[in-house]
This record gives structure tokens, C-alpha cells and sequence, in this order.
């Protein structure tokens, strides 16, 4: 059996088991909390291996990016991490999800099923963090240098063009 189709056979399993947890008005539910988590496991591998960021703005922002991602503030996942921390089976159980997409991620990062040169018809599926906190326009004290212009040949990693 393949490890996708084994990851995918848990999840589905852990979910239909969880329907029957109960959570509280404003507190994540155990499906939407394991996908915040596998988000937050993500960035938190990014920020602390990829990346030397010293900034903790930056670093901010990047957690910024996943509660948007998932039409959250960083308050409702505080109240639901304090929530769970509070019953550990359920959140043994949000773990057990977690784990099981995490481990997808990875066998389809091995796959290469997020290389958009390997498999170009599924270059939508990329995911991304804006990171970038500072205002996108540059400007420059010179008038004879207010245009920045460059380009990228030969590269399938743009959609489109983009333009500041």
C-alpha cells in the first residue's frame, strides 16, 4: 500500500470518530484546529530552519499569515489551544489528525506533487506566506531612478507577470 493512500485512510478514520466531540462556541473544531496546526508545524519549520530570522515582527507575521489563511485571529486559536490543553483526549485526538497531514505533506513533497516544473498542472496547489511587512513600493530620492524593472527568463515558478 502506499503511504498516501494509508495517511488518507487515517485521516478519514480519525475524523469520522471525532464527530462526536463536542467543543464549545468560539473554540475550533477538531478538523479546523488540526489543519491550523499543520500550518503552524509548517511555518514554525520554516522560520526556525529555512530562514535566520531574528525578527520577531517577522516572525509574527509569518503566524499572521496562517490564522488569515484560515479566517481566524490569533485570540480564537489562544482560546482554543487553552481549550484543548484542557482535555487531553481531545486534543490527543487533534494530534492524531495533525500527524496524519503533516505525514501527506511530506509523502507528496517526496512525490514531488508541489514541483511546479515535475507536475505543472497543479502549480494552484502551492501555497505561500506573505512575509513581507514593509510598504511594496520603493521610492527613491533621485528622479531619474523611479522605475525598478527586472526580469526572469526561462522560469515556470511565475504565473503571470507581476509589476511594482
Amino acid at each position: 500500500m502506499n503511504k498516501s493512500l494509508i495517511y488518507s485512510v487515517l485521516l478519514l478514520l480519525v475524523a469520522v470518530l471525532n464527530t462526536a466531540c463536542d467543543v464549545p462556541y468560539g473554540v475550533l473544531n477538531q478538523d479546523d484546529m488540526a489543519a491550523v496546526l499543520t500550518d503552524i508545524h509548517l511555518t514554525e519549520a520554516l522560520v526556525g530552519q529555512q530562514y535566520s530570522y531574528n525578527d520577531y515582527g517577522t516572525k509574527r507575521a509569518c503566524f499572521e499569515s496562517v490564522f488569515q489563511k484560515h479566517g481566524i485571529t490569533r485570540d480564537e486559536f489562544n482560546e482554543s489551544l487553552d481549550w484543548y490543553a484542557h482535555h487531553p483526549k481531545a486534543f490527543a485526538d487533534v494530534y492524531v489528525v495533525t500527524v496524519a497531514q503533516l505525514g501527506q505533506k511530506r509523502a507528496d513533497v517526496e512525490a514531488y506533487l508541489y514541483h511546479p516544473e515535475a507536475n505543472p498542472e497543479r502549480r494552484h496547489v502551492i501555497d505561500s506566506i506573505d512575509v513581507w511587512t514593509r510598504p511594496q513600493r520603493l521610492f527613491a530620492d533621485s528622479t531619474c531612478y523611479d522605475t525598478l524593472r527586472f526580469e526572469l527568463a526561462d522560469s515556470l515558478l511565475l504565473v503571470g507577470t507581476e509589476r511594482y
